[in-house]
């Protein structure tokens, strides 16, 4: 059974060609990221603390 984003995660691993994770900072990084194609989007402790002006972590 199929439980909703986590397989649809796991789809786009399994799919034919490479899963390309275009790594957001903030809300315009990831809407620029979805308007550019990308059906997933990561994202990391330090580049939301930069983009905010924080060290990592805080």
């Amino acid at each position: 059974m199929r439980t909703g984003r986590r397989d649809d995660l796991r789809d786009l691993h399994d799919g034919d060609g490479p899963l390309l994770l275009p790594d957001a900072w903030d809300l315009g990084s990831v809407i620029a990221f979805v308007d550019a194609g990308f059906r997933a989007v990561a994202t990391t402790s330090f580049g939301v603390g930069a983009a905010g002006g924080q060290p990592d972590g805080a």
